[in-house]
């Protein structure tokens, strides 16, 4: 396979100048905007994450992807940190869980003790604070206010599951659900317990009632599928999608669907998308994340024993695998490589995927001799802020000391990732001057950004353990 995909890098190359697959349409001042604040805000999670929606909004929604990923799981976001930017980049919601609007509400409790919407909104500040006991009186207040209202009984079962409660769960669960047979809640709880032929029929029964039941036709779309109506299944995922089209559970099991029994691949890639950006950490026996770069590589794979299409023609879903396919010729790079090469590894250090910029800046380092150090000159000063960070690494290792002074200087630089990338190339492979360079700065405490100057002795200690290791 390898062979093959190595002589692809070759027909890419020899092909028109310029990216050997055709790039996204093009840039708009939004999407331009977007990658500076990245490269200004390098280690801000929100800065990551409005790149991200801006490569989502111009359909890359597989760059996308890659860029979140990168940041929550390279870059030492916490889990709450990633959530908050995510819900508020792509959801719009900038919940607010503060003592200020705390006590707002419970001012508004005190002049209204039934305001069902003040106890509801106080109830969720007091879960997003893992205070359970706060949050259940007033989820329980709100229930009796509002009988007919399922969500703060599930608000409440959710809460007594957490707190190790689960009888408590299932007989307020139970007891809601006898009090409400009617319920889409009722009818789906029944048709959960009975075999395919009979919950057939009880869905067909429920549908009647509420024909525009997305749980329901999700329920009927499990259900055909159970019994092999394989046709009918995916006409009613569809159906429920369409009606809840916010259903990461929907889209998700839907990808499952072409996944394992359909066998469509993009397809499947195409919803655990859709699945991923409603909710980052959906799972349905693997998380969506980890089902999206198998396909996004397996389809990389089987797109470059394809072939390109003829000039001037676009696969819109070769387009939407770009970093992936990208990633699959740097890696064909990796391990043979051609002086012709050289260029398309310029380009890749204005690709908006961070990994795929590391590994083109690698390969350069690697293979690059004198007759680039004109280029590289220009790189160093290049617009693309990103490209100019990564030149600095080529320089630290083709320059030795000729290039400290130039990642000294880049410590002044306005932008976090200009200065991240000086630092870490002076720690890598600035030699003892380097490190030395890169310790008084730490020592002066002049670097703005709190978590750079925070992870500045960790960078310096990584590379002292690995300067150990190379020496033994």
């Amino acid at each position: 396979m390898w062979t093959r995909i190595c002589a692809l890098v070759f027909v890419c190359l020899s092909q028109a100048a310029g990216t050997p697959l055709p790039a996204s349409s093009g840039d708009d001042g939004p999407l331009d905007a977007a990658r500076r604040e990245y490269a200004l805000h390098f280690l801000s999670a929100e800065a990551h994450v409005g790149f991200a929606k801006a490569l989502y909004d111009k359909g890359d929604r597989l760059q996308a992807f890659f860029v979140l990923e990168t940041a929550r799981r390279q870059h030492h976001f916490s889990q709450a940190e990633f959530d908050t930017a995510f819900q508020k980049v792509f959801r719009s919601e900038a919940f607010d869980n503060s003592a200020a609007n705390e006590s707002v509400l419970q001012t508004a409790l005190a002049k209204n003790a039934n305001d069902y919407d003040s106890l509801t909104k106080l109830a969720d500040i007091y879960i997003s604070r893992s205070e359970f006991e706060k949050a259940s009186p007033l989820l329980e207040r709100a229930s009796r206010i509002r009988p007919e209202e399922y969500s703060p009984v599930e608000a409440l079962t959710a809460i007594y599951e957490r707190t190790g409660r689960e009888a408590k769960a299932k007989s307020t669960r139970w007891l809601w659900l006898n009090a409400h047979p009617d319920s889409v809640e009722a009818y789906a709880s029944r048709i959960e317990k009975l075999k395919p032929e009979a919950g057939l029929a009880l869905v067909n029964e429920a549908l009647k009632r509420y024909p525009n039941s997305a749980v329901l036709h999700y329920d009927r779309a499990a259900l055909l599928h159970k019994t092999n109506d394989a046709k009918g299944a995916e006409a009613e995922f569809h159906r429920a999608a369409e009606l809840e089209p916010n259903s990461a559970l929907i889209e998700g099991w839907m990808a499952r669907f072409y996944l394992k029994t359909a066998n469509d691949k993009a397809q499947a890639f195409d919803h655990y998308l859709k699945a991923y950006f409603l909710n980052p950490d959906f799972y349905d026996t693997e998380f969506a994340e980890e089902r999206i770069s198998k396909l996004a590589r397996q389809l990389a794979v089987e797109a470059l024993e394809k072939g390109l299409p003829p000039e001037g023609q676009r696969d819109p879903l070769l387009d939407q695998l770009r970093p992936a396919v990208m990633s699959q010729l740097l890696e064909a790079l990796g391990q043979r490589w051609e002086p012709d090469a050289l260029s398309l590894a310029v380009d890749l250090l204005h690709e908006d995927d961070e990994q795929n910029r590391w590994n083109a800046m690698q390969l350069i380092a690697n293979h690059a001799d004198a007759s680039f150090d004109k280029q590289l000159t220009q790189l160093l000063e290049d617009p693309d802020l990103r490209a100019r960070g990564m030149a600095g690494y080529i320089a630290a290792k083709r320059w030795d000391k000729k290039a400290l002074p130039i990642l000294e200087k880049r410590l002044d630089d306005p932008a976090v990732l200009i200065r991240f990338d000086a630092i870490s190339a002076l720690a890598m492979d600035g030699g003892t001057g380097g490190r030395s360079i890169v310790q008084r700065y730490a020592q002066s405490r002049k670097e703005p950004d709190a978590r750079l100057r925070d992870m500045i002795p960790k960078i310096l200690e990584e590379q002292k353990v690995k300067q150990a290791t190379n020496t033994k």
